[in-house]
């Protein structure tokens, strides 16, 4: 038998021989892990009776698993590839571009070229990087999963023995392991794309002018779907949470830098995976390092709200009572754009290319990033603060009727629901499953409800799990986290969801 296989026969925590089977768990497992982990569980089989008997006709639902996983990664990687040689071309072409462009005004522009070069450069590299590192990820799962498939080699739906299914069980419950991580990866890939904004006052405000333009990242999701050829597979290639069974374990405490005052109203993640926190109080946006330590903060023309990514480089602020919202960027410090609205302007999300914001007493407007009134969607917002998009619906919380919302892109209510322990809803955000986070305010608690909004869960309750006055949640579909903030101690936390 080959050194891939060998491994399941032995426990791989205590590296003792499996002798029973747990129905609970549904594990094979050593006499080490009875006292560890199964002292609770009853009815273990001795493998050498179970086998005897046991149905292995999944057997080949399991190999089609993962044969289908390694056809979507093989395709995924294919597109990602693909999307690494397009950058290259339109690298060209934008360069090109820039260099016609510039033709056109006189010598007093070199030096702004050379600086929109060189941020070409800059953004190129970084997302070519970015995307090699998503290469090398998938191909490093693949080859796990290429390691996974030799064992099929060796066991048979008519093989009774211990060993078959020993490993036919470990087998099985290795592939549910991949799958997750592989899924959540795949689910959360992008298709990057360099554009170039060229400013068409250029030649009229030739002294003037402070830059040609900006390398713009545009990104879409993939059109690829992941596949399977047997809809009837009894191992899901995309398991749904158990949100009964959903923890929040702390990854990472944070220590957001004091001034007199805080009132923290959101917190996000960076591309940078670096930490933002919207300072109301201050008049500031907050950036901390990812082991929590402080990094620098930028400071904004007004009260900021609500914030969200447009790009590594770029990101949207609501500023509430001050009617309006601004485009930051924050690796230079500053407004590349001011959007004004016509009311207050709270809650702010984003999808390709287009800004949604709550705008009190209009409802949630769908605005360009240049600014330009798109659509407005009609729902009553005279209570709403916080708004998150998951595919084809839109979620937010309303702060008088103590409710979690849910609608379409035409503004029609799919179902509105209230929870006793839950009070004051502020911050809401939405995994990848369309699974609902959202924090009470005055319960000082967080939860998580189904995507239907039927069943839900207090995952975080009160000072002892650290929260005082809780009001933003954001999250980060790539790490599978949540970082969560309090309003006014300055206290946050990052948390992996489990």
């Amino acid at each position: 038998m080959s050194e891939g296989t060998e491994k399941f026969d032995q426990c791989i925590i205590h590296g003792k021989e499996l002798d029973y089977y747990c129905p609970r768990h549904d594990e094979v497992i050593c006499e080490a892990c009875i006292e560890s982990k199964h002292e609770g569980c009853r009815n273990l089989i001795d493998v050498d009776q179970i086998s005897k008997d046991a149905d292995l006709s999944e057997l080949s639902d399991i190999k089609q698993a993962a044969a289908d996983m390694e056809e979507n990664i093989e395709s995924f990687l294919k597109d990602q590839r693909e999307n690494r040689t397009q950058l290259d071309e339109q690298k060209n072409n934008i360069a090109s571009d820039i260099k016609h462009f510039r033709d056109k005004i006189n010598d007093h522009l070199d030096r702004l070229q050379q600086d929109l070069m060189d941020d070409l450069s800059e953004t190129h590299t970084k997302l070519a990087a970015q995307i090699e590192e998503t290469i090398k990820d998938l191909e490093n799962k693949k080859s796990k999963l290429a390691s996974l498939i030799i064992n099929f080699d060796y066991i048979t739906e008519e093989d009774k023995s211990p060993t078959n299914f020993i490993i036919a069980k470990k087998v099985k419950k290795e592939l549910t392991r991949l799958t997750k991580p592989i899924t959540v990866l795949l689910h959360g890939l992008k298709h990057s794309n360099l554009e170039f904004d060229a400013s068409t006052e250029a030649e009229l405000m030739v002294l003037e002018i402070e830059s040609f333009g900006a390398i713009a990242i545009s990104e879409k999701s993939s059109s690829l779907q992941l596949s399977s050829k047997n809809e009837d597979l009894k191992l899901n290639l995309n398991p749904a949470r158990n949100i009964a069974e959903m923890k929040l374990k702390v990854k990472t405490d944070i220590r957001i830098k004091n001034k007199a005052q805080l009132s923290v109203q959101k917190c996000i993640i960076l591309p940078s995976n670096q930490f933002l926190f919207v300072d109301e109080k201050n008049e500031r946006l907050v950036i901390h390092d990812q082991d929590g330590s402080h990094h620098h903060d930028i400071s904004v023309s007004s009260k900021p709200f609500d914030v969200v990514v447009i790009d590594p480089r770029r990101v949207a602020v609501t500023y509430g009572r001050g009617r309006q919202l601004e485009i930051l960027d924050i690796t230079k410090h500053k407004c590349d754009r001011i959007i004004k609205t016509a009311n207050d302007c709270w809650g702010i999300s984003h999808r390709d290319g287009n800004l949604f914001v709550v705008v009190y007493r209009k409802g949630i407007e769908v605005i360009s990033i240049a600014g330009q009134l798109i659509a407005v969607i009609p729902i009553n917002v005279d209570h709403v603060f916080y708004i998150s998009l998951h595919a084809d619906k839109i979620y937010y919380t309303d702060w008088a009727e103590n409710t979690v919302n849910c609608c379409d892109f035409n503004g029609d209510e799919l179902w509105c629901y209230g929870y006793d322990n839950v009070v004051s809803e502020q911050g809401i955000a939405t995994d990848a499953e369309g699974n609902v986070f959202v924090v009470g305010y005055r319960t000082n608690n967080v939860m998580v409800t189904s995507p239907d909004g039927r069943r839900y869960k207090v995952l975080l309750s009160g000072e002892s799990d650290g929260l005082n006055w809780p009001t933003g949640l954001f999250y980060d579909a790539q790490g599978d986290r949540l970082l969560i903030c309090n309003e006014t101690d300055g206290y946050a936390a990052l948390y992996d969801i489990e």
